[in-house]
Parts: structure tokens; sequence; C-alpha cells
């Protein structure tokens, strides 16, 4: 499907520098991963996060001594002194807790502790700690790698072999995401000039079908990369299945008939700006849909994310460079960054949205949503990671109006295909695998007159 295309397509034009990831067993300051050359050991303190040496260890000291003290605090209260974070995970899996359960426990009592909510990587380390994969144990004087991926442990050959199985089916995804982490830790994220994959121009509207791998071209440039840019791609493929089964408009009309699209994403605590607005990744949607021209993307997003200055009243704006192709189309997209609607909808060149695309709409605290929009025209799309995430915006939802469920909660099949390993199992197989977007729901607003009391913030 993804063949036969003249569309010219540049590889990567820059590394974007985000904060680094954090992985189990690789170096937190350089991000060296483990192999039999290089030895990664943890810190004897907390046995949290590794380090191939003294001077990364020295390096990362300034940012690690609070957290570090705070773990061992939590760690002290839970087992006594002298104790780590993780010593008593075998015994409480043992006695029938469940280990996401306790983790979830233990990120509380470290945030209490510190007085602040746990930042992105002080989470993962908490979410993905080094414990046997078998009964937790967090021993480092017995834990051993898998030799292949380097991301599963086992506190023995007996366990080892007890997980072969299972395991042989996930090592090779786990090897790629030690890899997807490695090249965002040391590089950044890939952004290419413009499409990473040549998606041909259709003449013909066809439904979606298949998968991602289904979109997308597999060069022979570099498979990490590649997995990586799927994060990008899977947002306008995944909106275009969406609105497939939902409709715009009251559900009368078709996405394949659209000519003009305003897309709205107004997450309040997600970084939307490094992917959403980014130039290549919407022009898919004029490759896959013949009819569009004109694409507009609002994207709302809370200020502390930006780095840059943009004022509550500032409206952000660029128009897309597109392919040759959409050009002889006279085709059209327009990306708008505010972190105040209320301003933008206000404006003359305001525009009303044909479809919310979210990751969520709560707030911070769980108690808000966060939309602008109760009107049955605009339907709601949202995809997330996790599927509790979504099922936590559904509990909020129906407290404050009710919906009509389309598209049901469902894996996606455009989700990416970058994996990402983790402990706590948020995911249907058990596998301890995530993708970006892996789950999404498509609703639409019942009609107010059917609503019981409707509270949204209208203004944003």
């Amino acid at each position: 499907m993804a063949s036969g295309s003249n569309v010219e397509t540049n590889r990567i034009r820059i590394f974007a520098k985000i904060t680094a990831p954090f992985v189990a067993g690789a170096c937190t300051e350089c991000h060296k991963i483990p192999s039999d050359d290089v030895h990664i050991k943890s810190c004897s303190r907390c046995r949290l996060i590794w380090y191939c040496g003294k001077e990364c260890q020295k390096k990362n000291w300034t940012y690690h001594k609070k957290f570090c003290k705070a773990t061992s605090s939590v760690a002290a209260d839970l087992s006594g002194p002298g104790s780590y974070l993780m010593d008593s995970a075998k015994d409480e899996v043992e006695q029938g807790e469940d280990f996401q359960d306790y983790l979830t426990d233990i990120m509380n009592a470290v945030s209490e502790a510190l007085e602040r909510s746990l930042d992105f990587i002080e989470t993962k380390i908490l979410m993905c700690p080094k414990v046997c994969e078998i009964c937790k144990d967090a021993n480092p004087a017995v834990l051993i790698p898998c030799k292949i991926c380097y991301m599963v442990f086992y506190c023995s050959e007996k366990h080892a072999n007890q997980d072969f199985v299972k395991h042989r089916k996930f090592c090779r995804e786990y090897f790629l995401s030690l890899l997807c982490y490695h090249l965002v830790a040391t590089k950044g994220m890939p952004l290419p000039g413009n499409m990473p994959f040549t998606i041909p121009t259709v003449s013909e509207y066809k439904p979606m079908s298949g998968t991602m791998k289904d979109y997308i071209i597999k060069s022979s440039f570099d498979p990490v990369i590649d997995a990586c840019l799927t994060e990008y791609v899977s947002y306008p493929l995944s909106l275009i299945y969406a609105l497939e089964h939902i409709g715009l408009k009251d559900g009368t009309k078709k996405i394949c008939e659209v000519k003009e699209l305003t897309i709205l994403m107004c997450d309040a605590f997600n970084c939307i700006i490094g992917t959403m607005g980014q130039c290549f990744t919407w022009e898919y949607m004029l490759h896959l849909l013949p009819k569009l021209r004109k694409l507009n993307v609002m994207l709302v997003e809370s200020r502390e994310f930006y780095d840059y200055e943009l004022d509550d009243k500032a409206i952000k704006s660029r128009t897309v460079n597109l392919c040759s192709e959409c050009k002889s189309r006279k085709c059209k997209v327009k990306i708008s960054i505010m972190t105040n609607y209320s301003v933008y909808k206000n404006s003359l060149g305001y525009k009303k949205p044909d479809v919310i695309f979210n990751h969520e709409v709560t707030s911070r605290d769980e108690q808000d949503a966060y939309f602008p929009y109760p009107d049955p025209e605009v339907p709601l799309v949202l995809i997330n990671v996790f599927k509790e995430t979504i099922e936590e915006s559904f509990c909020v939802m129906r407290k404050m109006e009710k919906h009509d469920t389309l598209l049901p909660l469902q894996l996606n099949p455009f989700r990416a295909m970058r994996p990402i390993k983790m402990h706590m199992d948020y995911i249907e197989d058990g596998d301890g695998i995530a993708y970006s977007n892996c789950y999404i729901v498509g609703l639409r607003r019942q009609a107010k007159d059917k609503c019981g009391t409707i509270s949204l913030d209208e203004s944003l």
C-alpha cells in the first residue's frame, strides 16, 4: 500500500533534544546500555538508578540526591533502617499483593516524602525497577539480565527457564525498546524534513484497513529511527480510523467527503506541541483523503510546557510546507498554537472545530473535564498509551454529561511501533510492553435536551 509513489521524502532533519528517558540497568547519566563489555552498577544507597562509573555518578548526584534521600526514607519506614525500596517487593507479591498496586503505593509514598509530585524520570524509575521477572527479588547481587535484550532480569537460572517461553515472544521488542531509548537519550527524538514514510496520494478514498505496518515503508536507513517516527504518523492515521466510525456533524457527514477539517486538541497536561505541532505529522491526512483540501489544527496546551514565550493572548500560527503533490492539489495545512482558547474563540479567525482529539479530558486531579465544546456536532476521539487513563476520563465525563460511544474502547490498530518496556501491567496481554496511542475510543455527546446537568468549561 505504501509503495509506488513519487512523493519526495527527506529523512532526518534534526534530532530534537527532549527529557532523557530512563531504563533500569542503563547508565542514568551518559545512557550507556549494558552489554558484555559495559558493566553498570546501581546507586549503593537506593539501588534504583544505575551508573557506568563514578564520574557519571558524581555528575548526576545534584539531580539524584533528594530523590535518593526520599526513597531511602520510605524504604526505612517499610522494612527498617538500611533497607532498600524494593526489598519488600518479593514478600508482598508472595503474600498476594499485585505488583502494580505495590508500585503505585511506593510512588505515592515517595511523592509524599518529597512533598511534591514525581517528575517524569522519577515516575519512570519507580514504574520500571530492576527486579526478577518472576518473583520480584530486587537483590542486585543475584540479578542476571537476558543476554539478548538486557531488559529483563532473573534471580536464578530456574526463573529464567520458567519465563523462557513467554519472554521469547517479546525479547525482540524489548531489545528494540532499549535501542530506541539509547537513540532518544543520546541524540534526541528524530525529526524529518518532510513525511518520513512515503504514502501515495490516492485518487479514490479507501477505508482504513490493516495496521500501522501497512502504511509505512520500513527503510534500510535505521529501523530504530523508523520505530520512533511512527509516534508521529500514528496521530493522523488513528484520527481517520476513528472518524470513519463516528462521522462528522451529527453523524451524517463522512470523513471521506470533507473538503475542510478543523481539529482541536486541548490536553491539559500532555506535551502535545512537540508531536502534534510538527509539519509532517498532518500531511498524511491529505494523502489519504482525496477530497480534503484544507486542514486546520488547533493546539491548546498548558504554558508550563513551552520552550518559548507565549502569553495568554498569543496565537502562534504557521502554514505547513507541503509536498509537490499536495501543492498541485492546492492543499493547505495551518497549525495554530495557543494557551487560551477563549481568546481564539472570540477572534475574527475563529473556526468551530469539527472534532476534538485528545489523550485525555481530565484535569491532573481527575476532578474536572477539560474540553471546551459541549456540542453534539463535535465528536471526541481519545487515544492513550494506557487503557486505564481513558477509563478515568470516562468516569469524570459520565458525572457531567451523557454521551454515545460510537467507537468502543479498543486496541488501536494504528498505534505507534516504538515499544516501551514497563513492569506495570497496563497492557491487556500482560507482556509489559506499551505503545504510544495504544488505545482509542470515539464518542459523541448527546443533545443538550437529552442530558442532565452539564457543567463544562466552555472558556478553557
